[in-house]
Order: C-alpha cells, then sequence, then structure tokens
C-alpha cells in the first residue's frame, strides 16, 4: 500500500495523458492498423502468418494484435482501447526506468513527455504500430538490467534478453540494445572500482545470460512459426522482399535510392522530428549537455546511447515513416525527464521555494508554447471527440479528416462504403479480393481474402518472385471471389518499384484482365473502387 501512495507521480501523469489520448479511442484504422488486424484476425480462426495471411512485418506485432481485436467492442474501437492500455503500460516501464536510475521527479516527466507526444502528435496512422511497441519491452528489459546489477542473479538477465528479443520481433533494430549495455556494464566497472578480472568475468556472465534470453526467445518464435509451417515463408519475405522494399528508400526517393537522397532526408527528417518535439529535445539536450561535464551523470550518457542505437535503427530503415520515429521517443522523453528534474533542482537550490517554482512553471509554458504541434493536437483531437457526437453531418466531417473522400491514397469513409456495398450483397462464406492496398474493407465487410496475399503489392513489386505471383494466380482462379475491386490511387515506386498506381497497372495485368474477361462483369465504381462481380 505504501508502494502504491509512492506512484502518485505515475499515477498524475497517466491520467494527463489519459486524457489527452481519450479523443483516439474514436480513430479509425489506418491501412497499416488494418493489415495487421487483419491477420491477427486470420491468426485467431487457426492460421499463421505469412501462410494464411502475408505481410512483410516480423511476427510480434500480428501476436500482440490478436489480444487487441479480441476487446469487447468493434474492431476499430478494440485496437484503439488496446493502445491506449499499451500506452498505460508503457508509461510505467518508463516511470520505473528513470525512478530506478535517476529519481521521482524525472520518472514523472518523462512519462508525461512521452505519453504526451505520443497521444497528440502522431494521429491514427502514426499509432499502434510495432515501432512505437518496442518501447515497452525495451524499457522493462533495461530496467531489469539496471535493478539487479549490483546482485547475483540469472533470472533478470534473462528476462531481460527475452523482452528484447521480443522487441526484436517488432523491429529488428532492438538488438541494437546490446551495445548499450556493453556500454552500461563498462561505466558499472570504471563506477565501482571492481577489480579488472572479477569485473570483465562478471560482465561476461550477465551478458551471455542477457544474451541466451534473447535467443531463447528467437527460439520461440521459431517453433511457432513451425508449427504452421511458416518460418520458411516468414525468412523468404525478411530475406526477399523486405529486405529489398528497404533498399527503394521512401518519397524521398522516387527514381531510385542514392546516397545524396539518403544524406539529404536523414537531415532533413531529423530537423523536423526535433522541430516538432521541442518539450522533450530542449530538456533532453540540457541533461546530455550537463552529463557530458567531468564526473557528469553516466546514466545520462547510457541513455543518450540508447537513444542514439534507436535513431540508428530509424536511418537503417530508409524510409523516415513519422511512426518510424516512435523507436527514439521513449528515451529522448527519459532525457527530457532528466532535463526537467536537472532545472528544478537547479532552481530549488539557487532561488527562494516561490520563485523557484514560478520560474519552473515559465519554463514549462515555454516548452508548451514552442510545441504547438502537440498543443495543436490535443486541441484538434477534443474539438474532433465534440464533433463525433454533434450530429450525422458533424460525423461525417470528423470521419472525413481520415484521409480525405476522393482526395488521396486512402479515405476511410470510402472503405467503409464498399464494406457495406459488399457486406449486403455477399453471404457470410463468400471471398472477396482487393487488388490495391485497403484490408480495412474486409475486417468491415466481414469478408476474408480469396488469397493469403491479402493486399496485391508483394505480388506486383517488381522483385515479386515467380512463385508468389504463380501461387496468387491459383488461388484467385481456384476461389473465384465474389467480388473483385481494384483500387486506384494507390502505390508508389518506394512500395512497388513501379511507376503507376494499381488501376493502371491492373489495366495491362494479363493475369487479372484474363480472369476478369472468363468470370466477371463490371458493377459499379464507388470512390477510387472499381467493382466487379463473379458471373454465375
Amino acid at each position: 500500500m505504501r508502494r502504491a501512495l509512492c506512484a502518485w507521480p505515475l499515477a498524475l501523469a497517466g491520467c494527463i495523458v489519459l486524457a489527452l489520448g481519450l479523443p483516439t479511442i474514436l480513430f479509425p484504422l489506418g491501412p497499416d492498423q488494418a493489415i495487421f488486424s487483419y491477420i491477427a484476425h486470420r491468426i485467431s480462426l487457426g492460421g499463421f502468418p505469412y501462410v494464411s495471411a502475408w505481410d512483410q512485418k516480423p511476427p510480434a506485432i500480428y501476436l500482440l494484435y490478436i489480444i487487441g481485436i479480441h476487446f469487447p467492442g468493434p474492431v476499430m474501437r478494440n485496437v484503439r482501447l488496446f493502445d491506449l492500455c499499451m500506452l498505460g503500460l508503457t508509461l510505467s516501464a518508463i516511470y520505473l526506468f528513470a525512478h530506478k536510475i535517476w529519481n521521482r521527479t524525472a520518472a514523472f516527466s518523462a512519462a508525461l513527455l512521452y505519453g504526451s507526444a505520443y497521444t497528440t502528435e502522431y494521429g491514427y496512422w502514426h499509432m499502434a504500430q510495432p515501432d512505437g511497441y518496442t518501447a515497452l519491452p525495451l524499457c522493462l528489459s533495461a530496467w531489469l538490467y539496471y535493478r539487479f546489477l549490483r546482485e547475483r542473479r540469472v533470472w533478470p538477465y534473462v528476462a531481460a534478453g527475452f523482452l528484447t528479443g521480443f522487441a526484436f520481433q517488432l523491429r529488428f533494430f532492438s538488438a541494437l540494445i546490446g551495445i548499450a549495455l556493453v556500454y552500461v556494464e563498462w561505466n558499472f566497472a570504471q563506477a565501482g572500482g571492481v577489480a579488472w578480472g572479477a569485473g570483465l568475468r562478471a560482465a561476461v556472465r550477465r551478458i551471455a545470460w542477457f544474451s541466451g534470453g534473447f535467443v531463447g526467445m528467437q527460439a520461440l518464435f521459431a517453433v511457432y512459426l513451425l508449427m504452421g509451417h511458416a518460418l520458411g515463408a516468414y525468412l523468404m519475405t525478411e530475406f526477399t522482399f523486405a529486405s529489398r522494399y528497404a533498399r527503394l528508400g521512401g518519397e524521398y526517393s522516387p527514381n531510385g535510392l542514392t546516397l545524396t537522397a539518403f544524406e539529404y532526408a536523414a537531415r532533413e527528417n531529423t530537423a523536423l522530428i526535433m522541430a516538432a518535439h521541442l518539450a522533450i529535445v530542449i530538456p533532453a539536450l540540457i541533461a546530455v549537455a550537463l552529463a557530458l561535464r567531468l564526473n557528469g551523470d553516466r546514466r545520462v550518457r547510457e541513455v543518450a546511447l540508447l537513444a542514439l542505437t534507436a535513431y540508428v535503427g530509424v536511418l537503417v530503415q530508409a524510409k523516415f515513416f513519422w511512426y518510424h520515429w516512435l523507436a527514439v521517443l521513449p528515451f529522448a522523453a527519459l532525457l527530457g525527464g532528466k532535463g526537467l528534474a536537472d532545472l528544478s533542482a537547479l532552481l530549488l537550490r539557487e532561488q527562494r521555494r516561490a520563485v523557484a517554482y514560478l520560474s519552473l512553471a515559465m519554463a514549462v509554458i515555454a516548452l508548451v508554447y514552442l510545441s504547438p504541434a502537440m498543443t495543436e493536437g490535443a486541441i484538434q483531437q477534443w474539438r474532433g471527440l465534440r464533433n463525433y457526437y454533434g450530429g450525422e453531418a458533424s460525423r461525417r466531417a470528423f470521419n472525413n479528416q481520415f484521409g480525405p473522400y476522393a482526395g488521396g491514397t486512402y479515405s476511410y469513409l470510402a472503405d467503409a462504403q464498399v464494406a457495406r456495398y459488399i457486406n449486403e450483397r455477399t453471404r457470410p462464406g463468400d471471398t472477396i479480393y482487393i487488388y490495391g492496398y485497403e484490408a480495412l474493407v474486409y475486417l468491415l465487410a466481414e469478408r476474408e481474402s480469396a488469397s493469403r496475399f491479402f493486399y496485391v503489392f508483394p505480388v506486383i513489386s517488381t522483385w515479386t518472385p515467380p512463385e508468389w505471383r504463380a501461387e496468387w494466380v491459383r488461388e484467385l482462379n481456384a476461389r473465384l471471389p465474389r467480388y473483385l475491386l481494384v483500387q486506384a490511387n494507390e502505390g508508389a515506386p518506394w512500395i512497388t518499384g513501379l511507376h503507376e498506381d494499381t488501376a493502371r497497372y491492373a489495366a495491362h495485368d494479363p493475369d487479372l484482365q484474363q480472369l476478369l474477361v472468363a468470370h466477371y462483369d463490371l458493377e459499379t465504381t464507388i470512390e477510387d473502387f472499381t467493382i466487379y462481380r463473379r458471373r454465375g
């Protein structure tokens, strides 16, 4: 009971973040979240990732989504509630970690900074992504390692390795935490005056047990995939498709990835993300600057190295999507929390209490003022909540902000309209197929895909394995989906290597055209979707 009362700063941070994040429950699923949800749905029916429903991400995200989609309620609301629950656990892990290595003020500030940024700046497309979910296992792993660093136990290091191994199956760059652990061990030996031989042997043992836990988690994933004959498909996906996809770069390289384009994009996106997170970046830089002094806080330098390894992970992916930066956010927030704690301690030491608190309040107000993305995001989300319950017209306007109808590659309203159309004209056992990227239609229509390649990118990319294409053709011809939908305005060179969208590519896709001529009639067009119905 006493410990629970001592955690009141965490409860306060959690309440503030919950108030900021409550409107996100109304967010629909973006294309990525829909993919994860559909694969989790297929797994729930007894399938396995990659062989029952294909995607290029490592498998841990689909297993998390199995929990998410089974919260009570509609599937989209379930995923958003699950995301808030994961955020609460992440805040707890950040708080535990910061409280262990610093103090309660730093822990409160770090949790509040992370939660505020996550709920206000990332929106429906970038929340509930695997990059953000690495924060929980990695912060828990770091807390375990620090918590038992002076004790001769085995299980904490094995557990830390297990957690990092799970994070690895969310995003592979999580393994870079091992570099930071070596530095932690070196600092520990230096600070403790440990004899070189004994200290080295103890460090090697700890890292060995950590590595054993990491490998053990990979073995568990391998066994799970082997049970569904999916391990080969997973390895083929990562080594053939995902690796080539990464080498395409992002939107900044429509004509192919070059070193010049990559270097410019890295600097530009780093500057943009820092500008958007000034409330975190400024105090974080203060903490790092103080730690670089003689006899500065070595823990700050260690967390800074964790942030650097996450940043390297963003660079390695070479895409610079906004959600990729979520991997850096927890460690940046930890440094920001430490900077605010240092500022608070300095003011209290140098000024009278009233003056110190006034100065600290002014500093916090200045940081909030310099973070318009955070403040405007919070205001807009609460306005959206009001509009959602303001009548049919207001609700439609609210939903239209999630990809404008007939205004881009994705529109929630269009997906919902198409899903209703399909649901009303099919029976539960019927299959459909979308020659595009909109997995949300399957979920909302409550109909299954006729192929494990339930979105078309893996079978039309410039590096598609021939056997995938042949399998896709066989599945569509064998199952003949009741409806076949061709989506326009989807696809880009940095996704498929093609310089035309899916609808234009479909027009000269011989396998698709043969299937349409033999078995389908054009029925209607809804937004970007041309809908064909099977004859008979």
